[in-house]
């Protein structure tokens, strides 16, 4: 009798680790989270298929599957514009490039510190996982922390959260033991680490203090997104609700109608996606949201290998003879006659002939 709650903390905890799944005719456009910002705003998006690259129009590109070996249910992390790729492997490229990508062989995790510019990922050597970063090998991960369930990094600080513990890496680890339980890391804060953990059959947000390893639990919740920095505090959007951090205890701030489906700060500002869009919030306790990004923006890539890719996800949406707007309150318009291209930037592409190929190619099966 107590599978469905198993199976409900599995599902839930699978929205911070994968992408929805297709629907039956193709996949699903969603946002499912944001991976790295600049002063005007969110630069790289991971979508139900791929990344998608803000471009300097505001148009974006879609960053397709073909360059990580055709793995659309992956992981992500970008850092200096280069984007890096998880799945069985870890795939590593320059963001113009339509060549495959650099193959970093059997990665289990990814994630990026922005404040640094730096990228970071675990791979997996015989059963021992090693920290490596684009400077090379780094350390191997402490096995006494358990089975390793997710990564951040802040300021050149690397946090790796395992079921039997946190190991912070700051050019050496220090291993804080913690009840044995699935957990996801999420936040570092100044002294503590918040995330996500699992336990009879629930979902709580969880604060562990770094000087002593103080455990404290939010409520219980069936889903649960963040924590998040919002608002000068620390809050998750949980059952329809936000709760927040306060005076060391979690309030709730009310019911929120809005289905929002992650929750995350980066640069300074907070932002959550839904199934139609990308959202900044502010600190208010229910959080005014400006629309940063809506599909009608994307474009396709300019690279060939790329096709097949955009023609089930494009092609399923009815955007492949369509020109991208630049402004989410837009709308995309039809193809213009002759020659025009659509998307300027570094997403332009000539989408008249895009769209004669498109028409020829078989689309892929539904996954």
């Amino acid at each position: 009798m107590r599978r469905e709650p198993r199976l409900r903390i599995v599902v839930a905890l699978a929205a911070f680790l994968v992408p929805t799944s297709a629907s039956a005719h193709g996949p699903a456009p969603a946002v499912l989270e944001v991976l790295a910002v600049d002063e005007q705003g969110p630069t790289w998006l991971r979508a139900t298929v791929g990344l998608l690259r803000r471009n300097p129009d505001d148009t974006w590109t879609h960053v397709c599957p073909s360059h990580w070996d055709g793995n659309d249910r992956m992981r992500a992390a970008v850092a200096a514009d280069t984007p890096l790729v998880v799945s069985a492997e870890g795939y590593l490229g320059p963001p113009d490039r339509c060549e495959p990508w650099r193959n970093l062989g059997p990665t289990r995790f990814a994630t990026a510190d922005g404040a640094f510019d730096e990228l970071y990922w675990l791979t997996d050597e015989g059963g021992a996982l090693t920290l490596e970063s684009l400077e090379g090998v780094l350390a191997t991960v402490p096995p006494e922390i358990g089975a390793v369930s997710s990564m951040i990094a802040d300021r050149g600080e690397v946090v790796v959260g395992g079921r039997r513990g946190l190991a912070l890496w700051d050019g050496g680890w220090s291993v804080t033991p913690l009840p044995e339980r699935l957990r996801y890391v999420r936040v570092r804060s100044a002294d503590a680490v918040y995330g996500a953990t699992a336990t009879e059959g629930q979902l709580y947000p969880e604060r562990v203090a770094i000087a002593d390893g103080a455990v404290t639990l939010g409520p219980p919740a069936d889903q649960l997104f963040g924590p998040a920095p919002l608002g000068g505090e620390m809050r998750v959007f949980a059952d329809g609700s936000w709760v927040a951090e306060r005076g060391g205890e979690w309030v709730s701030l009310g019911a929120d109608e809005r289905r929002w489906t992650s929750v995350a700060t980066l640069g300074g500002e907070t932002y959550a996606t839904s199934l139609d869009g990308l959202f900044r919030l502010d600190g208010a306790d229910r959080p005014g949201a400006e629309l940063l990004f809506r599909f009608v923006q994307i474009a396709p890539s300019e690279c060939a290998l790329c096709d097949p890719d955009w023609a089930h996800f494009g092609g399923e949406s009815g955007w492949t003879e369509t020109v991208p707007s630049s402004d989410p309150n837009g709308e995309r318009e039809p193809m213009p006659s002759g020659c025009a291209a659509g998307g300027s930037g570094g997403g332009g592409v000539l989408l008249a002939l895009l769209g004669l190929t498109l028409r020829r190619r078989r689309r892929r099966p539904a996954r």
